[in-house]
């Protein structure tokens, strides 16, 4: 991540500007989000979009967890369980740390929203599959769902209709999921480390995202 820009708008779109933003958002990760949420859009009528954050129990040490490979085998073993559903996810994860001994993660979930209106399902999931790949069991407290003006859902249910520019809920969400795009709290990761991660996306137009 080495691009910031320092603004309230990228590629049309509203930025979550809160008091963690004056040192800006990371280009490349605004365009990922911009990127999964597009697919997700375009391919669904109904996405289904919630926000998590995952957190280290305080008995794990950095020098045991300096890669992100269990947030890595985490989204990936919730993806495949959501798809062993029949429901098709995608994600978006932004690792933060600046003074802490370890750090957390803010997940970014969308899911075909036919299938799931609410994070009842979603929540738990998460929490297993964090667990497992931290090689933990039984903790609570690990995973937060973000409540902050959010629907009693736990997230915001995006119907397609006109272009993502148009639509007030997707430009909502966008606003919403910039949050893992600021550069605040992203110093205190390790220079080899990755700063977000997010799903492949299947073969689509070229055009219509961002490189």
């Amino acid at each position: 991540m080495r691009t910031r820009i320092y603004d309230n708008m990228y590629n049309g779109l509203p930025l979550n500007i809160t008091a963690k933003g004056h040192d800006g958002y990371y280009e490349e990760v605004l365009a990922t989000i911009y990127n999964v949420m597009t697919y997700m859009y375009d391919n669904y009528d109904n996405v289904f979009m919630a926000q998590f954050t995952l957190k280290y129990p305080a008995d794990i040490s950095t020098q045991e967890n300096e890669s992100n490979l269990p947030i890595s085998r985490c989204c990936w073993n919730v993806t495949r369980a959501l798809r062993a559903e029949g429901i098709f996810s995608m994600f978006v994860w932004a690792r933060e740390q600046l003074s802490s001994e370890n750090p957390h993660y803010h997940l970014m979930l969308l899911v075909d929203g036919k299938r799931v209106q609410d994070i009842k399902g979603l929540s738990p999931m998460v929490d297993k599959y964090w667990q497992r790949c931290l090689k933990v069991q039984c903790r609570q407290n690990l995973i937060y769902p973000s409540q902050y003006n959010v629907p009693p859902s736990g997230g915001f249910m995006i119907n397609r209709d006109g272009p993502p520019y148009d639509n007030v809920v997707f430009k909502r969400c966008y606003q919403w999921g910039t949050y893992l795009a600021k550069s605040c709290s992203k110093e205190g990761r390790p220079p080899h480390i990755n700063g977000y991660g997010s799903s492949q996306i299947p073969a689509y137009p070229v055009n219509l995202l961002i490189s």
